[in-house]
C-alpha cells in the first residue's frame, strides 16, 4: 500500500488533539409505551386496533410456576429445566425431588466428580449417550410404583425470586422482570437518602395508569431529588458543580462517567470514553453505592447536540 502523506505538518497531533477534547454522548430511550393503530384482517372482515406498546421486555422469558416442596411450609418459585443445563453444584443443590438429586449425585459420583467439595462442575454429557445419528440416550433412570424405570430427561429447580410477578389471573405463572428502569433517589426532611428501585414492568404500568413514572414523593414523605436510569451521564469527585463552567474538556473527560447498569444498592458505571464493557481497571470502571455517590458528589449532566455540557434538568 502507498502510504499517504500527511495533508499539513502536525496533521496527526492536531487531530488526536482534537479527539482528546470530545465528550461521548449517548442516547437514552424515555419513552416507556407508544401508541399503535393498525389494521388487523379476521375471517374475511377489518378491524381496527388502538392500543399501546411497551417500548421493550417486561420480563425474562422464563415462566415459573410456584408450590410447596416436600419437607417445607413455604411456598417456593419453581421451573423445569433439561437435566443436561445442570453445569455446577449450585443448580444440582436447587433440585426439588430428593430422589431425582440423589440419582444425580450417583452418577456424578461414579464420574469421578468430588459431590462433597463446596463447588463443582458437572462433566458435559454426563447425563445422555450421543449417538453417530447425533440422538441423545438417558443414562439416568428412577424408579417408578408400577416398577418401570422412568428417564430423566428434565428436574424441576427452585428459584429465588425476589420480585416476580404474576402474569395470569389465577397466579399460577409467574415471570422475572427483565431489566431495571431507573432508580429513585429520595430524600428525608432529616436529609438521609432513600432508593427505590423501579423495574420497567412497573414504569409501564404506572404510565398506562396515568401516573408519573418517576415517583414524586414517597408515601414516608420523602421527596424525589434525582434519578438514575441506564446511560445517565454524571461528573464523580468534582467539589462543585459550580466549577462546571471553569472547567477544560481534557480534565471533565476524566470524571465524566456513564450508567452502565442499576441494581439495589449497587450502580456500576464506566468511563463515557469506554466502549467496552470487559475493562474494570480503577479509572475506567466504578461499582459505587448510593451513600458513596454521595461523597462523590456526583453531579447529573448532559450534552447537547453541539458537545456542550450542561447540568441535566
Amino acid at each position: 500500500m502507498t502510504p499517504v502523506d500527511d495533508p499539513w505538518e502536525n496533521f496527526r497531533d492536531q487531530a488526536q488533539k482534537s479527539i482528546d477534547e470530545i465528550l461521548v454522548s449517548y442516547r437514552k430511550n424515555d419513552r416507556v409505551v407508544t401508541r399503535r393503530k393498525g389494521t388487523i384482517k379476521r375471517n374475511g372482515k377489518v378491524f381496527q386496533s388502538d392500543g399501546y406498546a411497551a417500548r421493550g421486555f417486561l420480563h425474562k422469558e422464563t415462566i415459573y410456576g410456584k408450590r410447596t416442596p416436600p419437607g417445607s411450609n413455604e411456598e417456593r418459585f419453581i421451573v423445569r429445566k433439561p437435566v443436561d443445563s445442570l453445569t455446577n453444584s449450585a443448580q444440582i443443590e436447587k433440585i426439588i425431588d430428593p430422589v431425582v438429586r440423589r440419582v444425580i449425585t450417583n452418577r456424578l459420583i461414579d464420574l469421578g466428580v468430588d459431590v462433597t467439595a463446596r463447588k463443582y462442575d458437572v462433566p458435559k454429557w454426563a447425563f445422555f449417550n450421543i449417538g453417530d445419528d447425533g440422538l441423545k440416550t438417558p443414562l439416568l433412570y428412577m424408579p417408578s410404583k408400577s416398577g418401570k424405570s422412568i428417564p430423566i430427561r428434565k428436574v424441576r429447580i427452585e428459584e429465588n425470586l425476589g420480585n416476580a410477578v404474576t402474569v395470569t389471573k389465577d397466579q399460577t405463572q409467574w415471570v422475572n422482570p427483565r431489566n431495571n428502569h431507573h432508580v429513585g433517589i429520595y430524600q428525608h426532611e432529616n436529609g438521609r437518602l432513600e432508593e427505590v428501585v423501579v423495574t420497567f414492568w412497573d414504569a409501564v404500568q404506572r404510565k398506562m395508569l396515568g401516573e408519573h413514572v418517576f415517583q414524586r414523593q414517597l408515601e414516608n414523605g420523602a421527596k424525589l431529588v434525582n434519578t438514575l436510569q441506564i446511560n445517565d451521564l454524571l461528573l464523580l469527585g468534582l467539589s462543585n458543580e459550580a466549577l462546571l463552567e471553569e472547567l477544560d474538556t481534557r480534565t471533565i473527560r476524566k470524571c465524566l462517567y456513564r450508567v452502565q447498569k442499576l441494581s439495589e444498592g449497587d450502580y456500576y458505571f464506566r468511563l463515557h470514553t469506554e466502549s467496552t464493557i470487559n475493562r474494570d481497571e480503577n479509572g475506567y470502571f466504578s461499582r459505587l453505592s448510593l451513600r458513596r455517590l454521595a461523597e462523590l458528589n456526583a453531579i447529573k449532566v448532559q450534552i447537547g447536540p453541539s458537545g456542550k455540557l450542561k447540568l441535566a434538568k
